[in-house]
């Protein structure tokens, strides 16, 4: 596919975005999603951090209840000391703000606005709600990319 999206140069992007320093690759391979985050955070020299296994290392210690969609954000603020964090495993979290109707919603506006560090690429499971929201915040910036559409790496 030559005319796939590199992201290589669209980590670099987000990095040196001003704002909307975030963005959520769709993937269909659910399976393969957290094998395919670590190829990914190998490609673009960033850490990875797969939350569902975070959360099923931390067992009882951990409450899913403690990550609102502002929660997930502030748990990431300054969490490694790299310009890019490659995130997967969000869906259990997802999965937790079922209640909140606005909850994805919630979740484009944080992408969109997000300007602290480290810019953050979250690789989540295709969800149609995302792949047809309008960001306009920003015209011109990409916040969500289908893994299909990008260059194999």
């Amino acid at each position: 596919m030559s005319n796939g999206i590199d992201l290589l140069d669209f980590g670099r992007e987000l990095v040196a975005r001003q704002r909307g320093r975030a963005a959520i690759l769709l993937s269909r391979d659910y399976p393969g999603q957290e094998s395919w985050a670590n190829r990914l955070a190998a490609h673009v020299g960033a850490p990875h951090l797969d939350l569902a296994r975070e959360l099923a290392r931390q067992g009882r210690d951990f409450s899913m209840a403690a990550f609102s969609v502002d929660g997930l954000f502030r748990n990431l603020v300054n969490r490694v000391g790299a310009e890019l964090l490659v995130v997967s495993g969000i869906e259990p979290i997802k999965a937790s703000w079922s209640h909140n109707p606005r909850a994805t919603e919630l979740l484009a506006q944080q992408v969109e606005t997000w300007n602290k560090k480290p810019a953050l690429l979250f690789v989540l499971h295709h969800d149609a709600q995302l792949a047809g929201m309008r960001f306009t915040r920003f015209t011109g910036l990409r916040f969500v990319v289908e893994q299909e559409k990008t260059l194999k790496f």
